[in-house]
């Protein structure tokens, strides 16, 4: 396989790239139609008044698709930009034509046909994600999504449960591309709740509880994407509770900065998922493994206990600090502080953490 040049984005899915003009008609009746008038948009790239993520018109996706090799030559920031391969398992699940693509300055989205708004829709997050990190860290984070419904997602016999997304390289992420009864239920179940929290409203397609269950998908892939930027960033360490706690709190900093009236859901949701397989004391920190999520459900509680626990842990750090938690993470980086020892004694609550949390 050829090495791919810095600043170049893959071609995710050969022969698949999603032209303008076919989108444009394929897919504009599951596009929602801006209001009279115009839509609004936010001055900033990762603010918006209303806490929503800010809108980047399917229009700009397209040309970037175009004109993408022109743009990222053209951007300083872009100079250090590297998408990896996918790896052999999405080259061959990828590769027969069925998927399109979406491209954004730092990141891209392959989907299937019928998935364009829930693509767009991705693709804004992960731009908002990316910026935020390279603005964070000076370091380059680009990150590929993928979409796939149920009957591919088991067709790919892909490993862990449809309705929690899946990191399979360093900078690829897999997750739904819809939901649907099972993710609900399942996600009623996980949290045990009649009605999911994270509730969008009415959706374009789907029922509101449906697209609930997405919003909780979108969560835990925020986190997955702030693993990429903690990697990159080098805010890992021997210890690998401290790269879980970075990515947490990288997550929870960019809720916090661009959709500050969601933060209460989500503290809601990881809170839910660490009372109900356990709570305090449920496993040792030594059991815990970065890729321990796999299909059978036993694993897959356990995984998620942790990710309640380390999400409990980025709240300590970050009320400690706020906004300039993930800075000052790299600033112990850069002097070789990254550790335990040196994470206790900057930021005291979280001693207590540890001390609470595990066996």
């Amino acid at each position: 396989r050829a090495p791919r040049r810095s600043g170049d984005l893959p071609a995710m899915m050969p022969g698949s790239r999603l032209r303008c003009a076919a989108a444009a008609s394929r897919y504009a009746d599951r596009v929602e139609p801006a209001p009279t008038g115009g839509a609004r948009q936010p001055e900033s790239p990762t603010k918006c008044p209303d806490g929503e993520l800010p809108l980047l018109p399917l229009a700009a996706s397209c040309a970037a698709i175009v004109a993408l090799t022109a743009a990222l030559a053209g951007s300083p920031a872009s100079a250090q930009v590297q998408i990896l391969d996918p790896p052999d398992l999405e080259a061959a699940a990828f590769s027969d034509g069925e998927f399109l693509s979406l491209y954004g300055d730092r990141s891209a989205v392959g989907f299937q046909p019928g998935a364009l708004d829930r693509a767009h829709h991705f693709l804004r997050r992960l731009e908002v994600i990316t910026e935020a990190f390279n603005r964070w860290s000076g370091v380059a984070v680009p990150v590929v999504g993928y979409l796939v419904d149920r009957e591919k997602w088991n067709e790919m016999q892909m490993p862990g449960l449809y309705g929690i997304p899946l990191r399979t390289s360093a900078t690829a992420i897999v997750l739904p591309s819809r939901g649907d009864d099972e993710t609900v239920r399942m996600w009623r179940s996980i949290l045990g709740v009649e009605q999911l929290p994270l509730n969008p409203g009415e959706p374009l397609r789907g029922t509101s509880e449906e697209a609930a269950s997405l919003a909780i998908v979108d969560v835990l892939a925020q986190v997955e994407a702030a693993r990429a930027f903690a990697l990159q960033a080098e805010l890992v360490a021997d210890e690998e509770w401290i790269g879980e706690v970075a990515a947490h709190l990288a997550a929870r900093t960019l809720f916090a900065d661009v959709e500050p009236a969601k933060l209460g859901a989500i503290d809601f949701v990881y809170d839910r998922i660490y009372e109900r397989f356990g709570g305090e004391r449920q496993h040792a920190l030594a059991e815990f493994r970065a890729d321990g999520l796999v299909g059978e459900v036993a694993d897959a509680e356990t995984w998620l206990w942790f990710q309640g626990a380390f999400a409990r842990a980025a709240r300590v750090l970050h009320e400690q600090r706020g906004r300039k938690s993930v800075k000052h993470l790299k600033k112990l980086s850069d002097r070789g502080r990254l550790d335990g020892a040196g994470l206790r004694d900057a930021y005291p609550g979280l001693a207590a953490w540890l001390d609470s949390a595990f066996r």
